[in-house]
Parts: structure tokens; sequence; C-alpha cells
């Protein structure tokens, strides 16, 4: 959520600053930026803890 509020701000400097030259370069680092932080993202979702045994699966000892 961070990236939301702060990359209109620096696109913003490099329009300013490039006068929209490197834009498209701005945009592809970012890009690339995105996909490392993905590559080493393990899992999207928690895992179940597997049951110890049958009765668990039926929710017995369920307080």
């Amino acid at each position: 959520m961070s990236a939301q509020a702060i990359t209109p701000f620096i696109s913003g400097l490099v329009m300013d600053y490039f006068e929209d030259n490197y834009l498209f370069l701005y945009s592809g680092i970012c890009v690339v930026i995105a996909f490392v932080f993905m590559f080493f993202t393990r899992y999207g979702d928690s895992k179940p803890v597997p049951a110890a045994s049958a009765l668990e699966y039926l929710g017995a000892g369920d307080d």
C-alpha cells in the first residue's frame, strides 16, 4: 500500500525533471522490482495444519 502512495509522487518528479522522456523507463523499472518481490514470495495463503488423527477431521474434541 505504501507503493500506491509513493509512486504517484515519484512519477510526478520524473515527469517534471525529465519531461516525460524517461517515464516508460521508470515504469519498466517498477515492473521489474515487482517481479523480483513476487519471485521471493513463498506462499500467498496460509497452509492448513494437517489433522493428527481421523477424529479431528470430524471435529471431535472441540469444546
